[in-house]
């Protein structure tokens, strides 16, 4: 579920420094050129080719591993040396307990503006203004993990117009986003590596908090109290909407497959078609062959790792392709 990028031989993101319990920062090292100095925002420039990301944020799949993690921080500190990364992992708790993704969100909105400063005004035309953060989203986890942090970044900030949007940004959706709640596929990633004995512990677990979910979604009145909203309906939302806190999205591209499991690809390219009707531009919508869900990196680690760089930099954008 990974890249085949060669990993370092200390304990996978040892590099990185804990800023909650599912959140972590990297810094280079301090040798190294600051990060700072590059991939600013200028204003009248949409290309960043030659400037590494002043901020990469990954947020990464439900249950991630940090072994596997640790294949896409190592390609990145390879692209981009300079650059400090920001890692919000997603973990079961976050849905089953979806009030303690607040404590993993909200150190990360503080190390983002610590790191980019104060955000001036909104750009008046994204494709005129330089990204100043790379994101990789991945999965559902991801996605709803940044559709949390849009809002701690909100709360975080005194001004609901200029500060409360994220910096100028571009990203890079891997397997995502589930654009509405499925029990399928749902219970499908709940119990995604788990094997054996724990697996036959844990279905019935999941099949029950799911069923309530389904059941409460499909039948409860709106007036009821109790009435969980789907998080994956409002965090696609989110993503495109052009007047909340991604409206300062430069830029976007989409990698999946019609073999993922877990994520339907006609959500995947039913946002991506609704996100350029309201504005965001999509630069990339990149379907893989054969390649199971957030595993598009190994299954062509050369091709992957071109999206990702030619969305930080704009080629598509520029070239016309």
């Amino acid at each position: 579920m990974a890249s085949n990028a060669v990993v370092p031989t200390q304990a996978p993101l040892s590099d990185f420094a804990k800023l909650s319990a599912n959140t972590s920062l990297y810094r280079p090292d301090d040798k190294s050129p600051s990060a700072t100095s590059s991939g600013g925002n200028s204003g009248d420039v949409g290309s960043t080719a030659g400037a590494g990301p002043r901020l990469i944020v990954i947020c990464s799949w439900m249950g991630s591993r940090d072994q596997h993690i640790a294949k896409y921080t190592a390609r990145l500190q390879a692209l981009y040396p300079t650059s400090p990364i920001l890692l919000i992992k997603s973990v079961k708790g976050h849905f089953t307990r979806p009030r303690s993704i607040t404590a993993d969100v909200q150190p990360a909105a503080s190390a983002m503006r610590s790191i980019l400063g104060a955000s001036g005004p909104p750009p008046p035309d994204p494709a005129t203004t330089r990204p100043e953060m790379l994101l990789l989203v991945f999965s559902n986890g991801g996605s709803t993990t940044l559709h949390h942090l849009y809002l701690a970044y909100a709360a975080s900030s005194g001004d609901k117009d200029a500060a409360a949007a994220l910096p100028p940004h571009a990203t890079v959706f891997d397997s995502s986003p589930g654009i509405r709640f499925s029990y399928p596929r749902s219970v499908t990633a709940m119990t995604a590596g788990v094997t054996g004995a724990r697996r036959l512990l844990l279905l019935p677990v999941v099949h029950l908090l799911l069923a309530y979910l389904w059941a409460a979604l499909h039948y409860a009145p709106r007036w009821w109290p109790w009435r969980p909203s789907d998080p994956f309906a409002a965090a696609s939302a989110a993503h495109n909407d052009k007047a909340g806190c991604n409206r300062r999205e430069v830029r976007r591209a989409y990698v999946y497959s019609e073999e993922d499991a877990l994520i339907d690809f006609r959500g995947i390219e039913e946002h991506a078609r609704q996100a350029g009707e309201r504005g965001f531009r999509v630069v990339r919508l990149e379907k893989f062959v054969g390649s199971p869900h957030v595993a598009h990196a190994r299954t062509d680690e050369g091709r992957y790792w071109g999206v990702v760089r030619e969305t930080w930099e704009g080629k598509r954008e520029e070239n016309g392709k």
